[in-house]
C-alpha cells in the first residue's frame, strides 16, 4: 500500500476523534491505561484502536484478544469492528472473559485434568450440591445459609484460594463451617465433570500457570490484548490478564475507578489504581470529553463523586448546552413513588414523543420492583424486567436443557437427576436409587457413567430389582441419543430426544398452562436450530456453553415500546 493510500486510511479511521481518542487509538505498542470518563466513546475508541491495529500496523486479527463483562457488550464491540475491517472482525477472539476461559480450557484443559466435555453448572445446581455436601456434614441449613456458602466459596476462588488454601486461612467459625463444606463441593463437581463460573476463571489461570505448552500457544496467539471495564475486574482476571501480556506486554485497559460498583461480586478496584506499578511505561490517557450529559447533570456526578478517595483524578467537560436543572421528589410511601414514576413517563411521553425505549428505571434491589411493576401494569405501561425470572431459568426450558447437558456429559448427575424427576423416563425411579448412584460413585471418586454402568456387578450401587431395571433402561436410552448426536443435527436431536424420553407426552393434554410452556420450549427450538450449521461434534457443546454463560445484560431486548426496570447493578 502507498503512503499516500495510508495516510488516507489513517484520516478515515481517526477522523472525528478528539486529541485524547486519537491518543488512546494510535498508541499501540506497550501497556496503556485509558481511563475513561461516563459517556467519553471508549467503546468508539477500543473498535477503532483493534481497527488501527489490524490496518494501520498490519496486526494479524487472530493476535488480537478484546475482553469485555457481557456478551452483547461484545457483539456491539464485534459489529462495530466489522464495519471497520469487514470479514477480518471474525478471526478476533473477543468475548467475556468466562467465554474466553471457557473457550481455552476446552481446547487446552487436558494439560491439567479437565475433561473437554464439562458441562457449567449455573446458580441453581450450585445450589443443589452445596445443600448436599450440608446435608452430608449435617449441618443444618436453617442454621448455617446454603446461599451464604456458596457465596464464602466463591469468594475463596475469587481471591485464588483452593479449598486446602482457604482451610489454612480460616479464622472465624462461619469460615471453619465454610472450609468444612469447600472441598466436598469442588470434589463432587470434579466427579460430575463440571465447573462452576468462578471454576472457569480458577482453571484458566491454572492452565496458563502450570502448562508450558498451553501458556506458550496462549501468549504467541494473543499478542495484544485490550480489557473493557478494567475497574470491575477481580483478582482472577486480574492475574489471567497479566499472564497471558507478560512476554509481549501489548495490553490496553479502559476503566473508570468512579464507575466500580461491583466489590461485593469481588471486584478490585486496586487493578487498575496500580496498573502503573506493574505497568511502569504505560502511557495513561484520560477521556475527559462526556459527548452524553449536560453540564448540570456532569457537576452534580462530580460534586458527588469527589468524595471518593480511591479514584484517579479527572474532570469531565462537555460541549452541550445547558440542560434542565436535576429534580429529587421526595414521596410518603413506595406506592406514591411509583404512581409518580407512571405519571412522569406518560407526561414525557405525551410532551416529547418518547417511546417506552427512552425510559429506564433504577433500583438498588430486585425485590424493589415489586410497586413498581403493579403501577406499570394499572397504568398500561409496557415495561422488561431485567434481572427477573429469565428464559433460560423458567422450569420447562431448564428441564430440557438438562436433558441436552446429560447427552454431552453422561457424569452430570445434577442433570441426571432433574432429568428422572421431570421426564416420563424417570419414572419410577425413586430418590433412593438415585442416592445410591451418587453415594457408590462418591465412596469410589468416579462419576455417574461408571456407576449405571455397574449396575448389575455384584459390588455394583446397592439399588432395589425395579429401581435397578428402570435405571438400566433410561441410561439405554440416554446411550442411543448420546451416539444419535455424532450424526444427527442438534435441532433433530432436540426432537428426538423429546420424544425418546417421554417429554413429548406430557403436553398432550391440552391444558392452557401446560400449553403456555410447550412454546417456551419451540422458542427454545428455533434458537437451537441456529446452530445446525455447526459440525454436529461441536454443536451440542457450543449450545450449551453460550446457555451457560448468558447474563441478565444480554437479554436487555431493544424494545421501543418497553420501559426497562432494572437493579443498579
Amino acid at each position: 500500500m502507498g503512503d499516500t493510500a495510508r495516510t488516507e486510511e489513517r484520516s478515515t479511521l481517526l477522523s472525528g476523534l478528539n486529541n485524547e481518542q486519537t491518543t488512546a487509538v494510535s498508541t499501540t505498542d506497550g501497556p496503556v491505561l485509558i481511563v475513561a470518563g461516563p459517556g467519553s466513546g471508549k467503546t468508539r475508541v477500543l473498535t477503532t484502536r483493534i481497527a488501527y491495529l489490524i490496518q494501520e500496523h498490519n496486526v494479524a486479527p487472530w493476535h488480537v484478544l478484546a475482553l469485555t463483562f457481557t456478551n452483547k457488550a461484545a457483539r456491539e464491540m464485534r459489529e462495530r469492528v466489522e464495519r471497520l475491517v469487514g470479514e477480518r472482525a471474525s478471526w478476533i477472539t473477543m468475548g467475556t472473559f468466562h467465554s474466553f476461559s471457557a473457550r481455552i480450557l476446552r481446547t487446552y484443559g487436558g494439560e491439567i485434568g479437565i475433561d473437554s466435555r464439562f458441562v457449567i453448572y449455573d446458580d441453581g445446581d450450585q445450589m443443589s450440591v452445596v445443600k448436599q455436601a450440608m446435608n452430608g456434614l449435617d449441618i443444618n441449613i436453617k442454621q448455617f445459609s446454603p446461599r451464604a456458602v456458596l457465596s464464602g466459596i466463591s469468594g475463596a476462588k475469587s481471591h485464588n484460594l483452593s479449598p486446602q488454601a482457604y482451610s489454612r486461612s480460616v479464622e472465624t467459625y462461619w469460615e471453619e463451617i465454610v472450609a468444612r463444606i469447600y472441598p466436598i463441593y469442588q470434589d463432587t463437581l470434579t466427579r460430575r465433570r463440571a465447573l462452576d463460573f468462578d471454576d472457569l476463571l480458577f482453571a484458566a489461570l491454572r492452565l496458563v500457570r502450570e502448562s508450558e505448552h498451553a501458556r506458550t500457544k496462549l501468549r504467541d496467539r494473543h499478542r495484544y490484548i485490550l480489557v473493557d471495564e478494567y475497574q470491575d475486574t477481580n483478582h482472577i482476571q486480574y492475574l489471567i490478564v497479566n499472564a497471558l501480556s507478560e512476554e509481549h506486554r501489548n495490553l490496553c485497559v479502559v476503566g473508570d475507578p468512579d464507575q466500580s460498583i461491583y466489590g461485593w461480586r469481588a471486584a478490585d478496584i486496586r487493578n487498575i489504581l496500580t496498573f502503573k506499578d506493574d505497568y511502569p511505561e504505560a502511557v495513561e490517557v484520560h477521556l475527559e470529553e462526556n459527548y452524553r450529559s449536560t453540564p448540570q447533570i456532569l457537576t452534580a456526578a462530580e460534586t458527588v463523586i469527589r468524595a471518593n478517595t480511591q479514584r484517579i483524578d479527572r474532570t469531565l467537560r462537555t460541549s452541550r448546552p445547558k440542560g434542565e436543572q436535576l429534580i429529587v421528589r421526595e414521596c410518603s410511601d413506595e406506592a406514591v413513588e411509583a404512581q409518580f414514576i407512571v405519571q412522569e413517563i406518560n407526561r414525557l411521553q405525551r410532551q416529547h414523543n418518547y417511546t417506552g425505549n427512552d425510559f429506564a428505571v433504577l433500583y438498588r434491589t430486585n425485590a424493589q420492583s415489586r410497586p413498581i411493576e403493579e403501577a406499570f401494569i394499572r397504568g398500561g405501561v409496557p415495561y422488561q424486567l431485567i434481572g427477573g425470572t429469565r428464559f433460560y431459568e423458567r422450569r420447562e426450558i431448564k428441564e430440557v436443557v438438562a436433558l441436552l447437558r446429560l447427552i454431552s456429559n453422561p457424569d452430570d448427575s445434577g442433570a441426571f437427576q432433574r432429568v428422572m424427576d421431570a421426564f416420563p423416563i424417570g419414572q419410577g425411579i425413586g430418590t433412593k436409587s438415585l442416592s445410591a448412584l451418587e453415594d457408590w460413585a462418591s465412596r469410589r471418586r468416579t462419576g455417574l457413567e461408571a456407576a449405571l454402568a455397574a449396575l448389575d456387578a455384584p459390588d455394583g450401587p446397592q439399588v432395589a430389582g425395579r429401581g435397578r431395571t428402570l435405571l438400566i433402561s433410561a441410561a439405554a436410552v440416554l446411550a442411543d441419543l448420546r451416539l444419535a448426536a455424532n450424526d444427527i443435527t442438534l435441532s433433530e436431536l432436540f426432537d428426538r430426544a423429546l420424544r425418546d424420553t417421554g417429554f413429548l407426552s406430557l403436553f398432550e393434554s391440552g391444558d392452557p398452562e401446560m400449553m403456555d410452556r410447550w412454546d417456551n420450549v419451540l422458542q427454545l427450538r428455533s434458537t437451537i436450530e441456529q446452530y445446525d450449521a455447526l459440525p454436529h461434534e461441536e454443536a451440542l457443546p457450543t449450545f450449551l456453553e453460550e446457555v451457560a454463560l448468558v447474563s441478565d445484560a444480554d437479554t436487555l431486548e431493544a424494545d421501543e415500546e418497553k420501559v426497562t426496570l432494572i437493579t443498579l447493578h
